[in-house]
């Protein structure tokens, strides 16, 4: 285990997304991302609320180890005889500090250097998919400029 992987632990890289919370908005617009231990907590109570007490244990071998509030990557280590059970804990979750959210496993990984490149892989995505985005929203204003610019010289001609 000192190499961080171990023969009996998985990491799971997931991505989260918040949705409009209608309750309170004041901070409807602001940017907010859970803490680790707010995720641990939200993922703990949520694994004893779908398994009961005596599945509780498994909860315990849960260690969010990276969240990323830029990318919303999350990125935890579970050991391997309870990834069936949080996998389906990480599924069912729907709210993390009272506020609505919708989590997807990304990947899982048997290796702590397997889990960072296919993180680097996913925010390289994320940022590849942003700034095509951006390129496109910035393009288009660009075009009519031109193409107005051009229409008027060739009035004046």
């Amino acid at each position: 285990e000192a190499n961080g992987g171990g023969s009996g632990s998985c990491w799971c890289l997931e991505e989260e997304s918040f949705s409009n919370n209608r309750n309170n908005s004041k901070k409807k617009n602001q940017s907010f991302f859970p803490s680790r231990k707010e995720i641990f907590y939200a993922l703990h109570d949520n694994h004893i609320q779908n398994f009961g007490l005596a599945a509780s244990a498994a909860a315990q071998d849960i260690q969010v180890r990276f969240s990323d509030p830029a990318t919303r990557l999350i990125l935890i280590r579970v050991s391997r005889e309870a990834l069936p059970k949080i996998r389906s804990t990480i599924t069912l979750i729907n709210t993390i500090v009272r506020r609505r959210v919708v989590v997807s496993i990304v990947t899982i990984n048997g290796s702590v250097r397997t889990a960072k490149r296919s993180a680097i892989e996913q925010v390289r995505k994320i940022y590849a998919h942003h700034f095509r985005n951006v390129a496109a929203r910035i393009a288009v204003p660009i075009q009519k400029q031109l193409q107005q610019r051009s229409g008027k010289k060739q009035k004046k001609n």
